[in-house]
């Protein structure tokens, strides 16, 4: 990880616990980007109180951002949280180099607390933790993002339409019955197919992994409308 090369104090007069507190500033080595942004007490300037927000330089995102990125772009963004009198307090979120949340976190005066999620593409939850129950949550099959692809070939011959794909898994994912039950195009079709498989999948092996409790009902349909823009 990059090293900062300096430092720069900015005097904001923002009360905090009846202090004032100044906005600190970070860069990366030889760079003018913008590293970390956080707040310290004026009486104590080794102790962060506030908000706080770490960045990821440009060199970092590139590949997922073609061209130009602003300094202070928010999809360079890596973290964000709060501290209280130099401990992590409040909802925490961090992000990959693509710009998607891929944790949330929280605490109450420096411990962990509440719902703690770890998440991949496009909000699909890998763990669901609550440390106030001390215990790991079921995996959220049906409330999460869907991320389908808008097939190539489809978009561009203006192919638009709903497609409805049912299934049924068994008491330890497996899936026992999977039809469409109303089609589109071979593209549009085999793409929900695609993904709602991938969704089951991952369910079992989540389940699997921590023995959670099964979802309230083992059938669903999944129901995805391409629509051009």
């Amino acid at each position: 990880m990059p090293r900062y090369k300096h430092i720069v104090l900015l005097f904001l007069p923002i009360a905090s616990l009846a202090q004032q507190r100044i906005l600190v500033a970070t860069t990366f080595l030889n760079s003018k980007e913008i590293k970390e942004k956080y707040y310290v007490l004026k009486k104590n300037q080794t102790i962060k109180d506030g908000p706080y927000v770490a960045y990821y330089s440009e060199k970092d995102i590139k590949p997922f951002f073609p061209g130009p990125v602003n300094t202070n772009d928010s999809m360079r963004i890596m973290e964000t949280g709060f501290y209280k009198s130099g401990i992590k307090d409040g909802i925490w979120i961090k992000y990959s180099t693509g710009h998607e949340v891929i944790a949330k976190e929280v605490y109450r005066n420096g411990r962990k607390a509440g719902i703690w999620q770890k998440l991949i593409e496009n909000g699909r939850v890998l763990e669901n933790y609550d440390y106030d129950k001390n215990k790991q949550l079921p995996y959220d099959l049906y409330n999460m993002n869907f991320p389908v692809v808008y097939p190539e070939k489809e978009r561009e011959n203006g192919t638009s339409g709903i497609v409805k794909v049912f299934y049924r898994i068994d008491t330890i994912g497996r899936v026992k019955e999977f039809k469409i039950l109303k089609g589109v195009s071979a593209g549009c079709d085999s793409e929900v197919v695609r993904q709602t498989r991938a969704m089951l999948d991952m369910f079992r092996q989540y389940h699997l992994k921590y023995n959670t409790p099964l979802p309230t009902r083992l059938a669903d349909t999944v129901t995805i409308n391409f629509k051009m823009q």
